[in-house]
């Protein structure tokens, strides 16, 4: 139910576009696939999120993305261990630019 009420607010946008409600829509879509564990499709929402947010200049928004994507990669961690993309480990111990260091 709450995938198909976020997937019915992105499609309203896409009359009246507004990309900052878009990424957070992205964002909380995304927290829905993790519950779901589609974490794959997880972090791509939560990466689609953060590039509308970087382009936005929000601060704010691209640490709530990176914290998303940060959960993921914890709990991926913590039960697969196998399945960690190369990329992923920069999330897991802070971005490049020094923002968004993950909780795990």
């Amino acid at each position: 139910m709450a995938l198909k009420l976020h997937e019915e607010s992105l499609a309203l946008l896409r009359d009246k576009p507004d990309v900052a409600q878009e990424a957070k829509i992205l964002h909380n879509i995304g927290v829905v696939y993790e519950f779901l564990g589609q974490y794959q499709k997880a972090l791509e929402l939560h990466e689609q999120s953060l590039a509308i947010k970087t382009k936005l200049l929000d601060p704010a928004g691209e640490a709530q993305s990176l914290d998303g994507m940060g959960c993921v990669y914890g709990y991926l961690v913590k039960t697969r261990r196998r399945w960690i993309p190369r990329e992923g480990l920069v999330i897991l111990h802070g971005s490049t630019t020094g923002r968004g260091k993950s909780r795990y």
